[in-house]
């Protein structure tokens, strides 16, 4: 049966969070604080020996000889694909440190040691513009919530939409537009508006103190991820004056982009899938949530550079401080032990990405465990 085809119904009482943490080794939530930051150290030598082949070998080498032998439009053409190989590539690195030294750490996941965890994932985070602790935070009742109708922080699905706007948000070229602008501009107008998130009647977002998204007791770590996010600004402006617009872009602002994009872009689909339900209050735990997550496989290569973030989503739904490199380790067993209620896809990334952006369009919350609908 095809995976489009299945639905994975609401899981009884007895999977529950103790039976599922008892078919896997001990060993396997141990923290290995060297271990991981060697997966850090490797995603910083990939972005810095990325960055020098580019500036020192690419270039002043291979962009010169272009021109030397070939008409001006092809050499433009081919110094355009370059610099896209090029932007690809640093956005994958600035990706994987995404993961491992922001997310991963948010989840307490680099250390036991709380200081290492706050430390590590303040830097990378900061590095690529996320307000590490806000984000920390909102992240954290996404995980407790996933797919409860009122409490979850990211990708809420809408109702049922009216008829007219249903069939200009199904016209080919409107998908596109939408598709495109989610990668594009997801990610920065989610923590700037909340765009996707829950609707609290208010303005919310990632950067007021005041902001529904946090506690009284959180108004200090969001001040201080403000002030990382401004100290990263400033440094780029100073790469601005002491360079140029084009050069902090080329280097940093398109391998940024590619960042965002693919954050949300996994994020999307880890959440939006035909077989699996979203909760009212009245259906919803923590284990049923942590299951409505989708173990995505993108080839090899993609899976490994990226630290196995796509399919090893269950298991870090269900153990989300346990260290990502023994999250895929464990796949296998939660497959094995889980059954009908574990969710995974291994066709191509672009017959994933066509089912789930044109299928899943709606819910209808009355039903209590309701499913996508187009």
């Amino acid at each position: 049966m095809p995976p489009s085809q299945k639905r994975y119904e609401a899981c009884p009482p007895e999977v529950n969070l103790t039976s599922i943490r008892g078919a896997i080794p001990k060993e396997m939530f141990k923290q290995n604080t060297v271990r991981a930051l060697s997966y850090i150290v490797r995603d910083c030598c990939q972005v810095a020996a990325t960055y020098l082949i580019w500036t020192k070998w690419v270039e002043p080498t291979v962009f010169p000889s272009l021109e030397g032998n070939m008409s001006w439009f092809a050499a433009m053409l081919v110094r355009f694909a370059l610099w896209n190989v090029y932007w690809w590539a640093q956005g994958m690195n600035f990706t994987a440190l995404w993961v491992a030294g922001g997310h991963e750490a948010g989840h307490g996941a680099v250390s036991s040691n709380k200081t290492i965890n706050e430390v590590v994932g303040f830097i990378f985070h900061t590095f690529l513009l996320v307000p590490y602790h806000a984000w920390r935070v909102s992240h954290a009742t996404h995980h407790s919530f996933t797919n409860h109708l009122g409490l979850d922080t990211v990708f809420v699905p809408k109702g049922l939409s009216e008829p007219m706007r249903e069939a200009i948000d199904t016209a080919p070229i409107v998908n596109f537009l939408y598709f495109f602008g989610m990668l594009t501009l997801g990610w920065p107008l989610y923590l700037a508006v909340n765009i996707a998130g829950q609707n609290f009647g208010r303005r919310t977002n990632h950067f007021e103190t005041t902001s529904p998204l946090f506690k009284a007791k959180d108004k200090w770590a969001v001040i201080v991820s403000n002030i990382g996010i401004v100290a990263m600004l400033g440094l780029l402006a100073v790469g601005v004056n002491k360079t140029s617009v084009w050069n902090v872009f080329a280097h940093y602002g398109a391998p940024y982009l590619w960042t965002n994009a693919w954050l949300v872009y996994i994020t999307f689909m880890h959440h939006h899938d035909v077989r699996i339900p979203h909760y009212d209050d009245k259906n919803f735990n923590f284990v049923r949530g942590a299951l409505c997550s989708v173990d995505r496989d993108y080839g090899w290569l993609t899976n490994a550079w990226l630290h196995h973030i796509n399919d090893s989503h269950v298991a870090h739904h269900l153990f989300s401080d346990m260290p990502w490199f023994n999250a895929i380790k464990i796949t296998p067993i939660l497959k094995q032990h889980l059954g009908q209620y574990y969710a995974s896809d291994n066709r191509d990334m672009v017959t994933q990405t066509t089912e789930s952006w044109v299928k899943c369009q709606y819910v209808i919350p009355s039903e209590g465990v309701t499913y996508f609908r187009n």
